[in-house]
């Protein structure tokens, strides 16, 4: 992970194009595909899912370049 940035929504008033449907957002940034794709398997990460899946009602992944 080359940044991360991990915080609440901010609201708006513009409802009709920000989504306002979360609670918590968490941003990764990698240096390339593979990176991403490591992180994914990375064991840390699957304990870090197995501990606080729990605690989430519904995930949801945007994946860009």
């Amino acid at each position: 992970v080359r940044l991360f940035h991990c915080g609440r929504m901010a609201t708006s008033e513009r409802k009709d194009v920000v989504d306002q449907s979360y609670s918590v957002a968490l941003n990764l940034t990698f240096d390339t595909k593979a990176d991403q794709d490591a992180y994914q398997v990375h064991p840390l990460h699957l304990e870090f899912v197995e501990k606080y899946r729990a605690n989430w009602t519904r995930v949801v992944v945007y994946d860009f370049e």
